[in-house]
Order: structure tokens, then C-alpha cells, then sequence
């Protein structure tokens, strides 16, 4: 079982019954055979010493946190130089979004680009407080349709080739389409900046 003792040292925030990350530190307020730590992830983090963690994954976490930016600013901190975090949320435009009670954040493209200092992204948008010293790296649109809809899965995943070739077909896509062909979830990868 991985401590948050070990190094390197790698991190699973609310990984629930499915630890992508074998080799992570699984972290979730229920206790589950793949939990590590019962706690709250937030309040993990602010214990962790800076610049000791060499990644960071989440996937189905960050829309249920009442404040994300801080997650993302204590994620920032235990971050060594150069060291990454991996968020998977819904996107907006997925109509199961709206189902779960639980959620209490929305993500788009530009949603990360209002807490870090870099961003790939063509169009800037504004700092409301002092940007953290990450980059983004990555956004990733994911279209995928459980079974036994394959022949949807097979369209979406074409839909999905196409929208992340670039940064203009996925500013295309989320102006225009994605109301009409909604996508499942987005990945954000960021960096920590040198200190």
C-alpha cells in the first residue's frame, strides 16, 4: 500500500473504487480496498511539504470541490519543478452533468486558462487573482459512449480525432457544436512552472 511517505511520490485524488494509478496514493473520504488515505483531498494536500509530489491524477473529483482553485493552488505548491497533474471533469455539454446533485463546478476549454499563469490556448482570458506559476499544457476533448452503443463509440471517437487536432478546431467546437454533439468529459495536463 503507497504512503504519502514514499518517493517518488505520486498522487490519486478521490479515486474511489477505481485507482487509475496503481502506483498513487489513492485519496477519498470513503474507505474503499483502493483508498490509501480517508480524508478530505484538500486537507491532505495542505500537509504535504512543497515540492514533494511528482504527479498528480484526477478523474470525476475536481467538479465536486467547492473550491477548486484551491485544490489546484495546493496541487501547484507540492508540485516539483516540472512535475504534472492530470484533471479529467465532465464538460458543460454533457447532459448527465446536470443529473448529479453532487456537481458543483462547470469546465470548458478555458476554464483552467483563469487559474494558470500559461496556456496553449488562442484566446487569453482575464486573471481575477494572481495566476499559479503552472502551465497548461494539454486539454483534451473525450467523446466516448458506453456499451452496447459501439457503432455511437466508433463516431465519437472519430468526433474526437477531428476536434483535438488543434487549438482552432476545439475553440470551433466549443462555440459552435458542442451543444449539438455534446462531449462526454476534458482532460486538462499542467506543469509546474520553475521556482
Amino acid at each position: 500500500m503507497p504512503t504519502l511517505d514514499a518517493r517518488p511520490l505520486r498522487l490519486e485524488l478521490g479515486c474511489g473504487a477505481v485507482k487509475r494509478n496503481p502506483g498513487a496514493v489513492g485519496i477519498d473520504t470513503r474507505r474503499l480496498p483502493t483508498v490509501d488515505v480517508v480524508a478530505d483531498a484538500l486537507e491532505v494536500l495542505r500537509t504535504i511539504p512543497d515540492a514533494s509530489v511528482d504527479s498528480v491524477y484526477s478523474e470525476h473529483f475536481l467538479e465536486h470541490v467547492e473550491a477548486p482553485r484551491e485544490v489546484l493552488a495546493q496541487i501547484s505548491r507540492v508540485l516539483v519543478d516540472g512535475g504534472t497533474c492530470v484533471t479529467v471533469v465532465p464538460h458543460f455539454s454533457n447532459p448527465a452533468f446536470y443529473s448529479d446533485l453532487t456537481h458543483r463546478q462547470f469546465f470548458g476549454l478555458y476554464t483552467f486558462g483563469y487559474w494558470v499563469e500559461h496556456t496553449g490556448l488562442r484566446r487569453g482570458v482575464p486573471h481575477y487573482e494572481d495566476p499559479l506559476p503552472l502551465a497548461l499544457t494539454d486539454t483534451r476533448y473525450v467523446f466516448k459512449s458506453s456499451p452496447p452503443f459501439y457503432a455511437r463509440h466508433a463516431v465519437k471517437k472519430v468526433l474526437s480525432a477531428w476536434v483535438n487536432l488543434s487549438t482552432w478546431t476545439q475553440e470551433l467546437y466549443e462555440e459552435h457544436f458542442c451543444w449539438m454533439l455534446p462531449c462526454y468529459e476534458i482532460a486538462y495536463t499542467v506543469e509546474r512552472l520553475p521556482r
